[in-house]
């Protein structure tokens, strides 16, 4: 079973510190990681998007789906903040780009089937045959999977998968984490903006830092 990669991303931060920050994390209570995470010294966390950096990674079967417990704790707190934002991952479904959004609507939610076969006719690489067109116009769908086979023959799927190199969310529009728990007090996200929301963590000198939460995880796509 191929893997897929999560890339888990954020700030840290240690301000007047030397030493980077050193955490572990386990999903579904096995350790998926357990090493540092890029450091700032000199500035407060910020919470922009665009100033987030590659914390950590960690490999998950690519059918891997659902939701699991994931937990991360500071190891050796000196006093630092954390924010955990975006997830990301290789291996996820994206549209088809040999489509239009209008011919997207129609495979989607179209009743003709005729119509959809005029756009597969259109868009198939390499051409499709007259054969191959009285095949797809056959039954109500194109599930049969001879129609299956000419489908994929022909760069026709209405869903492709991103790949080893090209990174998407792993949410489908929303949060990916809930029942938040940071430093062992539940923490609720604020009412905007909607969808995936970040986390900051302020890991004190004085004790062991860590954010729990239940992580939901859509199927990538090989």
């Amino acid at each position: 079973m191929t893997n897929r990669t999560l890339q888990f991303w954020g700030s840290g931060y240690a301000t007047g510190g030397t030493e980077p920050i050193s955490i572990t994390a386990e999903l579904n209570n096995i350790i998926v990681y357990s090493g540092t995470i890029p450091t700032d010294y000199t500035t407060d966390p910020s919470v922009l998007t665009e100033d987030q950096v590659l914390l950590f990674t960690c490999e998950v079967p690519v059918d891997f789906a659902g939701t699991y417990p994931m937990i991360i704790n500071l190891d050796n707190p000196v006093g630092v903040d954390v924010y955990f934002a975006q997830i990301y991952s290789n291996y996820m479904a994206i549209v088809n780009p040999v489509y239009s959004p209008a011919q997207v609507d129609i495979l989607k939610y179209g009743l003709v089937k005729s119509d959809k076969v005029e756009i597969l006719i259109e868009c198939a690489v390499p051409p499709l045959t007259q054969g191959e067109i009285a095949v797809l116009n056959e039954g109500a769908d194109f599930s049969d999977p001879i129609q299956q086979d000419i489908i994929i023959a022909h760069n026709l799927p209405l869903y492709i998968s991103t790949g080893p190199d090209v990174w998407q969310p792993i949410d489908a529009g929303t949060d990916p984490r809930s029942n938040v728990v940071i430093n062992g007090f539940p923490t609720s996200r604020g009412l905007t903006p909607p969808g995936p929301w970040g986390w900051m963590v302020s890991f004190t000198s004085e004790s062991s830092g860590s954010i729990s939460y239940d992580l939901t995880l859509i199927a990538g796509y090989a």
